[in-house]
């Protein structure tokens, strides 16, 4: 759920001497005596009537030139001042307008500046309330540099399309219209990856009328085709060609239009058949196959059996694994129609043309990448502009991506259609699990106003989506019902009214760039409707399905490129080797020795080889150890400015290259002693762009067969980073499941490219292990529950926010239909509207001590609180804990015993240390303050002064003690914390940050001066 913004602060000019550069930078030039300041101007978001403006004010001015109050006190003085305040913002209010700097004091500043141009970082702060009451206080910081004084504005391309909305959304121009367009029924989610970008469509306009879905029933025939070809053992070849015999039989009665086909051609036939026109004979052919083989099985004796039932229970399996995307109307995008991919690379490169525009996907070595980590990073592109003349930032290439990819889908949807081309209306997109809320909303708006979409959900981040992509393959078939009794079956059941059942699912998504993680509980319910004199042995279930999710985390640079990055320096690192260590060409390995040594400060010496330094350091931020750094950097130079041209980067980029595909080939080895073969063929042309007057001499130096990257080394190398990846799952694991209550962590899901290692299998056992384990230390769940998604591993996020989208967007049961449980279907309602309706992690009061109040539990449950369908988490509030955690004095006046404390409201008072040992400090448990039916207990006080120390008493049944206090609490309780071990970030007992530094520093002092010994 994503906080929403009703008020936004703008900034905006259209006088030529302010150039806007972006939403939030503008180059002012001097017009006469004075710069001219962009105007602020107040925006409320579409449907929001009017807020309650509270404040507005500039919070900080930084820049860098050497007098900084006097132009700080100009900027107050002609911005801030001039502020226009309003009880309510209405659409557009203008804060300040018409208003400058002095050029005269801004050239002043400027000659301070060593040579660089003036530059001001504005921050201002406004607070608002809407009607309900919920404030706000969000911040907008605004650049502003200055051209010389004589500099005159230049004139600058504008755009045919000047975009009011852009400017106040702060975000690029729109990039297309579709007014008078045809729009697209549906919807598509799009996976925009690190490396590889994916798209699945829902699509409404196609009928299903098949039995089996398409992509099951393709995987069943391939299943099939294969056990009518198998050849079983020697002792049993002689029955197994009987009932081949007898399959052959059976299918030609039922099907006699293959009757002239031999066994092995009706296996060919099954494999090689594809929907269209034949599709309906194909079914039929694999229906009677079926038939034919199940009941061969059944008439086998018991060797045979147990040959053919375990090849017949996988074809079954493997086939109904897979996702009925056919049934659910959902179709994954095709980039490249003689390939048939569905991923298309992510690499960008900008055009030459001034007016920003975009190759996707690139080939270029140089292109950019990691567009995603720019939403919480924007830079701008220089010598760029966007479609209004605004100066282009790494917001306008994302929008011009999602343009990309939503024109591919676009074309893709209408290719079999004969229709004009019909324009996405509805987008859905995932995200990293990192991705604070305020990236979030800039991502939905940037696409929403550049591809001019009525709606943009993002609701779904990728670890959450890749769980739904599991969950979707268990349920989404046409018998939703199959999924409901598998569930029930490997789940606990934790209630009998109604009968309920939980199911604890981990979700771990390793992609190119990040790691997602995402813990899902399944709870699925049985609220069948009971029937006054019905046949209850023959009648249906109606489940009910809530997903909710527990807990997600994930890493922003923890993912596949980082193993590449590993495996690049152990690359290079061997290449060092082989060049330094090898056999014979004494001349030239000297020379280069020589460079190593002055890279790390040596004269002499000996040097030891520096692969296994790389394969043997495991810290995660740094993949190079700083000892080894230094000479690859001298004798294998691979870096190159950000300016640099690509002809730089080449060198980086083909040895990347061999790093990928090293990594790849190593990943599917499983035998420790397995090498991989790297050529010098294959470094030939990184060798040429790195040092193109030495690439001779370092291949002459290469041995003869290349270099042998070992597996072992490779596991070395790669583990700690799984190991992290894996942990931080763990983490999730121990935070959110309680095996003392009976929790446990049922499934393990891993998708994305990096899970098809068999080593990330090895390290989920290791890891989870330990970390689902029970008080007894012994591990509460099954190591093989781990599965791997190895067929759609890449599109596992895309497909599973467009499940569960169109889900929100269409009913998948049908509730309390009598007529269908009598008929003994089964109902399966799937609910992911609660999808997000718990915390997904632990709140606590941080404190300065060890202590740590926990104040909201991961997994809570959300309410809603008012009609507008907003959510809170509701702290249940202990009368005994807080209250003795809280080391405040305080004092009461009132009854002398209330409830609940038969020797006084203040008892447990007794002396702890301060920060001095020969000093000491009382404390109080304050408890309920007010007995029922007693008149408010008043505080009594011995200062006037608000923020002064108070004298209050504290009546108990024996006797009266005074304490020092300050700070309102509640119903005439007055407290505060007045010594060196009072609470360490806000006061538990009285709900609210108070002065307590000042006191515990008084304390402190006083204590001091009283002592000995040091405080």
């Amino acid at each position: 759920m994503e906080g929403t913004i009703m008020l936004n602060l703008v900034f905006e000019s259209s006088k030529p001497h302010v150039e806007a550069l972006d939403a939030d930078r503008f180059h002012l030039y001097a017009d006469g005596d004075r710069y001219p300041l962009p105007d602020a101007v107040l925006y409320t978001e579409p449907g929001v009537t009017s807020v309650t403006l509270q404040e507005v004010r500039i919070t900080d001015i930084t820049h860098n030139a050497l007098d900084r109050e006097l132009l700080r006190g100009e900027v107050r003085t002609q911005w801030e001042s001039a502020v226009r305040m309003a009880g309510d913002a209405t659409k557009r209010h203008v804060l300040v307008e018409d208003r400058g700097l002095t050029a005269a004091l801004v050239a002043a500043m400027a000659a301070t500046t060593g040579g660089t141009p003036l530059e001001l970082v504005v921050t201002w702060r406004y607070a608002y309330a809407d009607k309900s009451g919920v404030q706000a206080a969000p911040a907008r910081e605004v650049r502003l540099t200055f051209a010389a004084r004589n500099e005159a504005p230049p004139a600058r391309p504008r755009g045919p399309f000047p975009d009011p909305d852009a400017v106040r959304l702060g975000v690029p121009a729109a990039l297309r219209h579709r007014s008078g367009r045809p729009s697209y029924g549906g919807f598509v989610a799009v996976d925009f990856g690190t490396s590889a970008s994916t798209i699945t469509a829902l699509d409404t306009r196609r009928p299903v009328m098949r039995p089996v879905d398409l992509g099951q029933a393709r995987r069943l025939r391939s299943h099939m085709a294969a056990i009518l070809r198998a050849n079983a053992p020697a002792e049993l070849s002689g029955r197994w060609q009987e009932q081949l015999d007898e399959i052959r039989k059976q299918v030609t009665i039922a099907q006699p239009d293959v009757a002239h086909l031999s066994l092995t051609e009706v296996a060919d036939r099954l494999d090689g058949g594809s929907r269209g026109d034949g599709g309906a004979r194909l079914d039929a052919l694999l229906d009677s196959v079926c038939v034919a083989v199940e009941g061969r099985l059944a008439e086998a004796d018991d060797a045979l059996r147990k040959w053919l039932a375990p090849r017949v229970l996988e074809a079954y399996d493997d086939a109904f694994r897979v996702p009925a995307l056919d049934t659910l109307r959902m179709r994954p995008v095709v980039f490249d129609k003689d390939t048939g991919a569905t991923e298309i690379a992510s690499a960008v490169s900008i055009k030459d043309d001034r007016e920003l525009d975009i190759e996707l996907p690139s080939r270029e070595l140089g292109a950019m990448r990691q567009l995603k980590a720019r939403l919480t990073n924007r830079k701008p592109i220089e010598g760029r502009f966007g479609r209004d003349g605004r100066e282009a930032t790494t917001d306008d290439v994302i929008a011009h991506v999602y343009l990309r990819l939503a024109e591919a889908a676009e074309h893709f949807l209408s290719d079999d259609e004969d229709r004009d081309l019909q324009l996405l209306s509805h987008l859905v997109v995932t995200y990293p699990t990192t991705t604070p809320p305020e990236a979030r909303t800039r991502l939905r708006r940037i696409v929403g106003h550049c591809l001019d979409l009525d709606k943009v959900v993002t609701n779904y981040d990728e670890g959450v989506a890749a769980a739904l992509f599991f969950l979707m393959r268990d349920f989404g078939g046409a018998r939703a019902e199959f999924g409901a009794e598998g569930l029930r079956a490997r789940s606990r059941q934790v209630a009998t009214d109604p009968p309920t059942w939980h199911q604890n699912m981990l979700v771990v998504d390793i992609g190119a760039g990040t790691t997602d993680i995402a813990l899902l509980r399944l709870t699925l319910i049985d609220r069948t409707p009971a029937v006054a004199g019905g046949n209850e042995t023959v009648r249906g279930k109606y489940y009910v399905l809530l997903p909710e999710v527990l807990n997600s985390t994930g890493h922003p640079q923890l993912g596949g490129d980082f193993l590449t990055l590993r495996v690049f320096h152990w690359l290079k690192a061997s290449i060092v080797d082989a060049l330094l260590f090898g056999p014979g060409h004494p001349q030239e390995r000297a020379a280069l020795m020589t460079k190593a040594r002055q890279a790390l400060g040596l004269s002499e010496g000996e040097l030891a080889p520096f692969a296994p330094q790389v394969v043997d350091h495991d810290h995660h931020e740094r993949p190079v150890p700083p000892d080894v750094e230094p000479v690859l950097r001298e004798i294998l130079n691979t870096q190159w400015a950000e300016n640099a041209p690509p002809s730089a980067r080449n060198g980086f980029y083909n040895l990347w290259e061999v790093a990928e595909q090293a990594k790849i080939a190593l990943g599917r080895l499983t035998d420790e002693d397995d090498h991989w073969p790297v050529g010098a063929a294959a470094l030939e042309s990184a060798f040429g762009a790195i040092n193109p007057d030495q690439s001779r001499t370092w291949l002459k130096l290469l041995p003869e067969e290349g270099l042998r990257l070992s597996r072992a080394d490779f596991v070395g190398l790669i583990r700690p980073v799984l190991s992290q990846a894996v942990g931080l799952a763990g983490s999730v694991v121990r935070h959110s499941l309680d095996p003392a209550s009976g929790e446990r962590l049922d499934r393990v899901m891993l998708s994305g490219k990096t899970s098809l290692m068999p080593l990330m299998r090895q390290v989920v056992a290791e890891e989870l292990s330990a970390a689902a384990a029970d008080p007894k230390g012994e591990a509460v769940w099954n190591p093989a529950s781990v599965t791997v998604e190895a067929e759609f591993a890449k599109e596992a996020a895309s497909m599973g926010a467009c499940w569960a989208h169109s889900i929100v967007v269409r009913e998948t049961g049908v509730k309390g239909d009598d007529k269908l449980l009598n008929l003994g279907r089964t109902v399966v309602t799937i609910d992911v509207e609660n999808l997000f309706h718990s915390l997904p992690s632990s709140f606590s009061l941080l404190r300065v001590d060890t202590y740590h109040d926990a104040l909201l539990n991961a997994g809570m449950p959300l309410r809603e609180v008012d009609s507008s369908g907003r959510l809170a988490a509701r702290v249940e509030w202990s009368d005994e804990r807080p209250w003795r955690r809280c080391r405040s004095t305080s004092t009461y006046t009132g009854p002398a015993t209330p409830p609940g404390n038969s020797s006084g409201v203040c008892s447990g008072s007794r002396t702890s240390p301060s920060r001095s040992r020969s000093s000491t400090t009382r404390r109080s448990g304050c408890r309920a303050p007010t007995a029922p039916g007693a008149a408010p207990a008043s505080a009594s006080s011995s200062r006037s002064t608000r923020d002064s120390p108070r004298a209050c008493t504290s009546r108990t049944a024996s006797r009266t003690t005074t304490y020092p206090v300050s700070g309102p609490w509640r119903s005439g309780i007055s407290s505060t914390h007045s010594g060196g071990t009072g609470p360490r970030a806000g006061c538990v007992a009285c709900r609210r940050r108070c002065g307590w530094s000042e006191g515990r520093a008084r304390a402190t002092r006083a204590a001091r001066s009283s002592s000995s010994r040091p405080g």
